[in-house]
């Protein structure tokens, strides 16, 4: 909803995409949620959640893994976060 998909882009099924811009080269597995975040060049594992994050490129989140924001300031990110772990980056 409300969002740029920008190809090649793989979104899993009952992913749900939400003011977000998502690609290119990003894979995206089932059951994930995205929302208010732009990911370039990144894998996120199947149960991802990544909320209000910006600046995700070339990065990889694990299965069940949380990102969302804190409030320090920056205009980029680079992750590889494993299974289930939450991380919290600036907004």
């Amino acid at each position: 909803m409300r969002s740029r998909i920008e190809g090649p882009a793989i979104i899993g099924a009952g992913t749900v995409v939400e003011d977000s811009h998502i690609g290119p080269h990003t894979a995206i597995g089932r059951g994930c949620t995205v929302t208010g975040s732009r990911l370039e060049y990144s894998i996120a594992l199947d149960g991802a959640s990544v909320t209000g994050v910006q600046g995700l490129r070339s990065s990889v989140i694990g299965r069940s893994a949380s990102v969302g924001t804190s409030e320090q300031s920056t205009d980029g990110y680079r992750l590889v976060v494993g299974d289930h772990t939450r991380v919290e980056v600036a907004a």
